[in-house]
């Protein structure tokens, strides 16, 4: 079943949806690729907490920051609009075990970017986490764009840091909760189909805030912080492609496709046996990120990254990776071999001379060699 989306106009954060009534089935990659027909309505904001004590008074502190011509329903009020968010927040509250993190669940359908969302209206609570079906103007470094169709899996949530110089480790540390979360879901998917290997170990996160499956971007993080009353209030952005069949490949038929294989090979393989495989759901990967979250930042903020720093990088894609850069203000060639993380956070690379040298990103390039600065330690 495909279905056709149309983006009429924008209302301050929120889009407004025209019904269509084009219905089609396509086949991919073994299982059906499926999306809704939208009805006409601006999409609501549901507000709610994990437990009654948290619900009342933090979740209607945080609608009165929420624009009035903005649609907000708060607990058990009823959902008016066709086009509510496919959250499920019964299913994220069961797996949620965080003290703090993400116990306030927004949903939308539909949004120009949670993280601008919770920014632009001063939503800086550590509680609060941002889930929406789709945004209109997801974000990456710098100026890219970050394309967020349905069936991606797309938040936003809040959380202190009291020193700057701490600030850049804040991607890492989520970067390793994300990619910790994805495999463990995977292994129990894997698992229940008789499969140790062959998903996990390819997942691994380019420096400093992507998270790739071998070659293919699957996420990205990018991290937003201000200044206030003493303390830095970041605001986190998480973009994972998860059953979402563009831009590129997700994560769930990725994982389907290491099934399929698994079964051709073991000459197990049933086609329409895939339709009903079990698959990462978008709640309890969410819930079990922020949990990971929660513990590694707990960490990181009484002991500093060098504790953490072993586990990501035995994630990360550039261990002993060898370079080519130019001096600053020089045409002269280096040849350097990338061996850690700066205690500023930047890359850390070794010249074939053991001249030690950091590596630091220009912001807005995909190209991860693109536009790096290069300083002489």
């Amino acid at each position: 079943m495909n279905i056709s989306l149309r983006l009429v106009e924008s209302t301050s954060k929120i889009l407004k949806i025209r019904r269509t009534r084009k219905i089609n089935k396509t086949r991919v990659s073994g299982y059906f690729q499926r999306s809704y027909t939208l009805m006409a309505s601006t999409p609501e904001i549901r507000i709610t907490g994990k437990s009654p004590e948290e619900s009342e008074s933090i979740l209607l502190q945080i609608r009165s920051k929420i624009p009035t011509n903005v649609r907000t329903i708060v607990g058990k009020e009823t959902c008016t609009s066709f086009t509510s968010a496919s959250f499920v927040e019964s299913l994220y509250f069961n797996e949620l075990k965080t003290v703090t993190t993400g116990r306030i669940l927004l949903t939308s359908f539909a949004v120009d970017s949670t993280q601008s969302f919770l920014r632009d209206y001063g939503i800086i609570s550590p509680e609060v986490v941002f889930v929406s079906d789709y945004q209109e103007e997801g974000r990456g470094r710098g100026k890219n764009s970050w394309s967020s169709p349905l069936g991606g899996l797309y938040f936003s949530f809040n959380c202190t840091c009291r020193e700057a110089k701490n600030l850049p480790f804040i991607q890492y540390v989520i970067c390793l909760a994300v990619i910790e979360a994805i495999s463990r879901e995977a292994s129990s998917v894997l698992l229940e189909n008789g499969i140790t290997s062959g998903f996990i170990e390819n997942l691994k996160i380019k420096w400093p805030n992507d998270i790739y499956y071998k070659n293919i971007k699957i996420g990205g993080i990018l991290c937003h912080s201000s200044y206030s009353d003493g303390v830095y209030h970041v605001t986190n952005g998480i973009g994972l492609n998860l059953n979402n069949m563009a831009p590129t490949a997700c994560i769930n038929s990725l994982l389907c496709s290491v099934i399929e294989g698994f079964k051709y090979k073991e000459k197990k393989w049933n086609p329409p046996n895939l339709l009903n495989l079990e698959k990462i759901g978008k709640e309890k990967l969410l819930a079990k990120i922020l949990e990971y979250f929660e513990d590694y930042y707990e960490i990181f903020d009484t002991k500093g990254f060098k504790a953490l720093e072993p586990l990501y990088l035995s994630h990360w894609l550039h261990s002993r990776q060898k370079v080519n850069f130019r001096e600053f203000d020089s045409q002269k060639s280096i040849a350097l071999q990338i061996q850690g993380l700066s205690s500023t956070g930047c890359l850390l690379a070794v010249s074939e001379r053991g001249e030690w040298y950091e590596l630091s990103p220009d912001g807005n390039s995909f190209d991860f060699f693109s536009g790096l600065i290069c300083r002489k330690l």
